[in-house]
């Protein structure tokens, strides 16, 4: 259903036309599995794009992408990507989160959310990597929020839905 929706809005920027991509974690330093499945490569951005529902988060997965992103090239010229169309560099991580049925439910504080798992991402983050990293949440009303570093206090609404 995340997907669904992400694809519809259009968010992250570009994931309408992305795609479900497996990549090969096997010897990879840090990878906490052996494959991952990215849920929405953004071939326009060159972005790992990642669809949240309610309170599914794994922050081992994060660090899995960030494996994935700190090892590109390695990855890509050992063909670990499939479909092995993927071209160029991967340039960020941005997450999509969006409300479940607990969040309307409980009338959850939806930036507060997004911004606890800011916390949890941040942290495993180097400076350069902040800059390509980005977090969109959509409140209980279907607005879309832009959370980044630059944002963090002041989430900038980009659209409705």
């Amino acid at each position: 259903m995340g997907e669904a929706i992400a694809r519809r809005v259009n968010i992250p920027p570009g994931a309408a036309q992305g795609i479900k991509t497996e990549v090969d974690l096997t010897g990879v330093p840090g990878a906490k599995k052996t494959t991952r499945y990215i849920d929405n490569f953004i071939f326009i951005h060159q972005i790992i794009g990642e669809i949240k529902l309610g309170d599914s988060f794994d922050l081992d997965q994060f660090k899995d992408y960030l494996s994935i992103w700190r090892n590109k090239r390695a990855l890509k010229a050992n063909g670990r990507f499939s479909p092995s169309e993927i071209v160029g560099d991967i340039d960020g991580i941005s997450y999509f989160f969006l409300p479940g049925k607990n969040d309307f439910r409980d009338n959850t504080d939806m930036k507060a959310k997004a911004q606890d798992r800011f916390d949890k991402m941040y942290d495993l983050l180097n400076k350069a990597e902040l800059e390509n990293f980005t977090i969109y949440y959509m409140d209980q009303n279907g607005h879309i929020f832009e959370l980044t570093k630059d944002t963090y206090h002041n989430p900038v609404k980009i659209k409705s839905f």
